[in-house]
């Protein structure tokens, strides 16, 4: 894989560029002071992942990323910032997008290129959804035309409080991108990124009642906790997006807009 690692700071840059080295799946780094310098780059070179510094000089990150994906559509983006608000901006702008905090992880960067990896190789190897029955995944999902979820018999899942079910609509959304408990926080109770321990405390409520209601579903084993980040896995959830003519996006949640 090609990697591009924009930084307009050359210290947090030359970071960056060794923790996106560290892993075996990359095998060529071009890095970039300057946004137009490597979106010029990118016209002329293919590249698989771009890891993007959000705050730079005239064109932010996010537009970079826009750009970026014009070119390439199937490439990942992964957002670098050491501003928490700005990392949150980066999760709501598109659910294919990662994101990182300053200073950078090893670990981390890696989990994020081994989710742009997956998501690459299916797309290789064309749609696989048409071929698996609703009875081969744990869960079924529609986000158009109001969020429901659905167990493999077909069955609606039921949940006490609403709020676990939106808990679910933003695993779901994030497609595997792992969260800790203050992202989703910040997204789901709009909080300011001060710790906040009642938004916490209820955050751990509805996820013991998602845990809980996907249990009886039998689909349990789809939500997974990684050290204190939390995250589902995609590939055990059919989309079904029949909807999607006729109402938005899980239009019901303000942070999905």
């Amino acid at each position: 894989m090609t990697a591009i690692c924009v930084d307009d700071e050359y210290l947090l840059l030359r970071a960056l560029r060794r923790a996106v080295e560290k892993s075996p799946d990359i095998t060529a780094t071009e890095v970039f002071d300057d946004e137009y310098d490597a979106l010029k780059w990118a016209q002329t070179h293919p590249f698989d992942i771009a890891f993007l510094d959000i705050r730079m000089h005239e064109m932010d990150g996010m537009q970079l990323a826009e750009e970026l994906k014009k070119i390439r559509p199937d490439a990942g983006i992964v957002f670098c910032t050491g501003y928490r608000d700005y990392a949150i901006k980066a999760m709501n702008m598109h659910q294919d997008f990662g994101y990182l905090l300053k200073p950078v992880d090893a670990a981390l960067v890696q989990k994020e290129i081994d989710y742009v990896k997956n998501r690459q190789k299916k797309g290789l190897s064309g749609n696989t959804a048409s071929v698996r029955k609703a009875s081969d995944y744990l869960l079924i999902v529609r986000c158009y035309g109001g969020f429901e979820a659905y167990d493999r018999r077909g069955r609606m899942l039921s949940f006490r409080r609403s709020r676990s079910k939106e808990l679910l609509a933003l695993f779901v959304d994030r497609k595997g991108i792992s969260m800790t408990a203050r992202d989703i926080c910040a997204i789901m109770f709009e909080d300011d990124g001060d710790f906040d321990r009642r938004n916490i405390n209820y955050f751990y409520k509805l996820y013991y009642e998602l845990q809980r209601v996907l249990k009886e579903a039998g689909a349990d084993e789809i939500l997974l906790k990684n050290g204190s980040r939390y995250y589902l896995k995609p590939e055990q959830i059919r989309f079904d997006n029949t909807g999607k003519g006729s109402r938005g996006y899980l239009e019901e949640y303000p942070w999905a807009y």
